[in-house]
């Protein structure tokens, strides 16, 4: 877990260098094709290499966090004594703090992208140290929460399919099984 912390500190400090180079699109009000939409992002992202860096590091990133699930799994096991129900309430309290960042994430709309991004990346990296440190399965839960509450806003209009895939997925990864589950879906408009 302290691997984990140290690299999300590497990826902080990518991300303070890169994001003061860039300008964000205005977004266009008529409505394209996904096709379309998807090529002038491609392009978009070819034109600024501070962009094109900062996607490479996130990508570095993704890989990295990926590989905090079998430590997670050992961690709450072995170290935390604490079995599979144990890593059970990891995963429920991050999804708990996933629900309550959302929240917080569709309350603040009119907070300024960079500082929402800053925000969710400061609350992974105080949980994944947290976490590292916590002597309980209680406060790794709780830093496991604020973990949660890490709502990338990556994920904005990203397709729930996806998302559940990837839940199931790394549900599998830890040598489980899903069996019944409760799903409670809050949309914006029907």
């Amino acid at each position: 877990m302290l691997i984990t912390f140290l690299v999300w500190v590497a990826m902080v400090v990518a991300l303070l260098v890169v994001a003061r180079r860039l300008r964000l699109p205005e977004p266009d009000e008529a409505e394209a094709r996904w096709t379309e939409r998807l090529r002038r992002g491609r392009d978009y992202v070819r034109e600024r290499p501070a962009l094109r860096r900062l996607l490479g590091a996130q990508a570095l990133a993704f890989i990295f966090f990926a590989l905090v699930i079998p430590i997670e799994v050992v961690f709450a096991k072995e170290t935390l004594d604490a079995g599979d129900a144990g890593y059970g309430a990891l995963l429920a309290s991050w999804g708990l703090g996933m629900v309550a960042g959302s929240l917080v994430f569709a309350a603040m709309r009119r907070v300024p992208l960079r500082l929402l991004l800053a925000a969710s990346t400061l609350a992974i990296g105080v949980a994944y140290l947290a976490t590292s440190i916590s002597p309980t399965l209680f406060l790794a839960c709780v830093a496991s929460f604020v973990g949660g509450t890490d709502t990338d806003p990556a994920n904005k209009g990203k397709d729930s399919m996806v998302m559940l895939a990837a839940a199931v997925a790394r549900v599998r990864d830890a040598g489980m099984q899903p069996g019944n589950v409760d799903i409670t879906v809050i949309t914006q408009a029907p």
